[in-house]
């Protein structure tokens, strides 16, 4: 048995084998380099009700009126500007006190569509506040990556100040 032409062999195959699995995920290999996927990493695999979204989607369920809309920033962030008729929950407070995520709190009842942001692609707290809201009982939960960040430099509709305040 020649080695060194196994070997050539071998590589051949996982080189033939490599190049056209490249090809086919090259859209999901860019996301993963830009970050895209980072939030994922922080929510136990196959997590039930927790979705993560774009800018499009959650500009039309916006349009629609089809979800809620949740602000994991301090309060002070979202005085200066958030989606109209978000509530605001920061998570440094929901994490004092998780009352303040749940159903009767949000006065939202616990099977209606939420749409949880931050800042944007880096921020983690609409992420970690939305392990609080599952445990309050929410089913259906889907976290805006490109958050507030996004939301402006798209353009869309914004609110200032706070009724908390």
């Amino acid at each position: 048995m020649d080695l060194k032409k196994t070997g050539k062999e071998l590589a051949a195959i996982v080189l033939i084998a490599f190049v056209p699995a490249v090809l086919l995920n090259l859209g999901l290999i860019r996301r993963q380099l830009r970050g895209d996927f980072d939030e994922s990493l922080l929510l136990p695999a196959g997590t039930p009700g927790v979705a993560f979204i774009g800018l499009a989607e959650a500009g039309d369920l916006f349009q629609s009126g089809a979800a809620f809309f949740v602000d994991s920033r301090p309060l002070d962030e979202y005085a200066e500007g958030h989606v109209p008729g978000a509530a605001s929950v920061p998570l440094k407070e929901a994490s004092e006190n998780t009352a303040l995520a749940t159903p009767e709190a949000l006065d939202v009842v616990p099977n209606r569509t939420l749409i949880v942001y931050c800042n944007g692609e880096d921020c983690r707290t609409s992420v970690l506040l939305t392990r609080i809201l599952r445990e309050a009982g929410f089913s259906d939960i889907k976290i805006f990556l490109g958050g507030w960040a996004e939301w402006r430099a798209a353009g869309f509709p914004a609110e200032v100040g706070s009724d908390k305040e």
